[in-house]
């Protein structure tokens, strides 16, 4: 398999973490701003297709981006303009991005309601009480000294 590897990424080497910490600042904005764009043409397209499918959704996502980078680099000339190697990297981004977000909202969801069904079954218990006068000098709780409002 042959890429076509630009001698230019050897200037890696010269990127400081202040110029990189930056550009990945300027990304992320980005990256935002093109997810509130997407998110209002495409509706809930994403949302709906992991509640049907899973993470078998975005994985499906991530090969076909991970499929086009591959093969925009095997190419001299892309046919579409408007689909380079650095929007495919950023939609494999925001589709990352995208994935953690509901992963982490459904697990915020689920102990939402966790946390209802406890106060609802708190709301209805009643804390036991225990009948001390008739208690023995050794100091045993026999079970049918504990009594149970409700």
């Amino acid at each position: 398999m042959q890429f076509n590897v630009s001698d230019d990424y050897k200037y890696a080497h010269e990127i400081t973490p202040d110029e990189l910490n930056e550009a990945h600042a300027q990304i992320c904005n980005g990256l935002r701003d093109l997810r509130l764009k997407k998110g209002h043409d495409y509706g809930q397209c994403f949302e709906f297709s992991m509640a049907d499918y899973g993470l078998i959704s975005p994985i499906v996502r991530f090969r076909d981006k991970l499929g086009r980078l591959e093969n925009l680099m095997k190419v001299k000339e892309a046919k579409v303009e408007d689909e380079s190697i650095r929007d495919t990297i950023l939609d494999l981004g925001n589709y990352c991005i995208l994935t953690c977000a509901v992963l982490d909202l459904i697990e915020q969801k689920k102990n939402e309601q966790k946390k209802t069904e406890c106060e609802s079954v708190e709301d209805n218990y009643e804390t036991p009480t225990v009948d001390y006068t008739n208690m023995s000098k050794s100091k045993d709780i026999s079970p049918n000294l504990i009594e149970c409002k409700g």
